[in-house]
């Protein structure tokens, strides 16, 4: 391998388990906490968002079916009873 290759290959590592390590809490970098902080965080908002809109389609879709269902006895039972 490459030298230049292999630096990158050995600096993407370090910066991974530094990562690691500040996700995990046993970090003692306060710069590195920050700096995943700063990138997770953002990232977890957006995806929880994602996951909140999810659960209110959901909701919407099932309260949908349930209404369309009480509708249809409900006409079934207007229709016996006239």
């Amino acid at each position: 391998m490459n030298k230049k290759v292999m630096l990158v290959v050995l600096f993407v590592l370090v910066l991974f388990s530094m990562l690691a390590m500040a996700v995990a809490g046993r970090s003692r970098f306060p710069l590195v906490n920050r700096a995943v902080a700063a990138v997770v965080l953002p990232v977890e908002s957006m995806l929880t968002g994602l996951g909140n809109a999810g659960d209110g389609v959901r909701g919407y879709w099932k309260a949908l079916t349930v209404m369309q269902s009480e509708n249809a006895k409900l006409k079934q039972e207007n229709i016996e009873l006239r």
